[in-house]
């Protein structure tokens, strides 16, 4: 992926009449703007069941939504068709306490079930393929699996939400690794919010105990952090050459690995977010799907 260009970038909408605040470089340059709204394919949810808690997205151009409070995985296909699994439970492809839900390069769906303790896996169409106790690895076991990320390499990457540990499984989910314990020292991990790997197989992992984002390379090392914003910080995606975040009343932030602290992006005040906060985010090309209960979405226009 390209890097974002040295002079300024700006990320704008327009909000039905509401007010936004753009972020950049003092130089002020045109801006295309483009509409936050529901999304299109929004008419598929109108009406159902399926409130979505957190969000993810593949190359296909598919969104999967997982609604936490009906135990639901919904998958809504580019070409706007919709299928869903689930249910309640703790064996095969029902969960009782999902937590997070991320997709491979290979497009196969992978979600946490905290009340389990397993890793469910999924292919592209939702057909259940296996699951994971964690509870069995060896040499450690793992408890409480809270995030999940998922690298080029097809690794996961699963945080617990006990000791707020790192633990990477290959392929076949054999134990790689466990990092950020006890042996980081100072620098262990507080509360770690989400996790998200970029192109390089470097983690990021949102640390909202310690009050920073920490990258770490794909062997643990820390390669760099920067402080969080003044916000509550649900979320952490990998764009461009950096990584955004979001909070929950809808502000977007961007950190590039040559910027000391994240840059506002943009902010949303209106009915949006006073409704519902928002609870996730996934970028696919150059729009990001926010989810809070609902779908909505906007463009990012960048400007040299």
């Amino acid at each position: 992926m390209n890097p974002l260009p040295n002079k300024t970038a700006i990320v704008s909408i327009i909000i039905a009449g509401l007010s936004v605040i753009l972020a950049g470089q003092p130089e002020q340059l045109d801006v295309t703007q483009t509409e936050w709204k529901s999304w299109d394919r929004q008419k598929i949810l109108n009406n159902s069941f399926i409130h979505p808690s957190h969000i993810t997205s593949n190359l296909y151009g598919d969104i999967i939504l997982l609604d936490s409070e009906t135990f639901t995985i919904a998958m809504i296909s580019s070409g706007g068709t919709l299928r869903t699994t689930g249910g309640w439970g703790v064996e095969s492809e029902r969960f009782s306490y999902p937590t997070d839900i991320a997709v491979s390069t290979g497009q196969d769906i992978y979600l946490c079930d905290q009340a389990s303790d397993r890793i469910l896996r999924f292919d592209r169409k939702l057909n259940f393929i296996s699951d994971v106790d964690l509870t069995e690895l060896r040499p450690t076991r793992v408890e409480f699996p809270s995030r999940i990320a998922i690298n080029r390499l097809g690794e996961m990457v699963i945080s617990e939400a006990e000791q707020w540990e790192l633990y990477q499984l290959s392929s076949d989910s054999r134990f790689i690794s466990r990092f950020g314990g006890l042996s980081y020292g100072e620098e262990r991990f507080g509360e770690i919010a989400d996790l998200a790997v970029n192109s390089r197989n470097q983690i990021a992992v949102l640390d909202r105990g310690n009050e920073q984002l920490t990258i770490l390379s794909r062997a643990g090392s820390i390669l760099k952090t920067a402080p969080l914003p003044d916000e509550e910080i649900l979320a952490v995606e990998s764009w461009q050459s950096g990584w955004l975040i979001i909070s929950s009343n809808g502000k977007l932030f961007y950190w590039s690995p040559d910027s000391r602290e994240f840059s506002l992006v943009l902010s949303i005040q209106g009915e949006m977010t006073e409704i519902a906060p928002i609870t996730d985010f996934t970028i696919m090309n150059d729009q990001i799907f926010a989810v809070n209960s609902s779908v909505v979405t906007c463009r990012l226009i960048i400007h040299e």
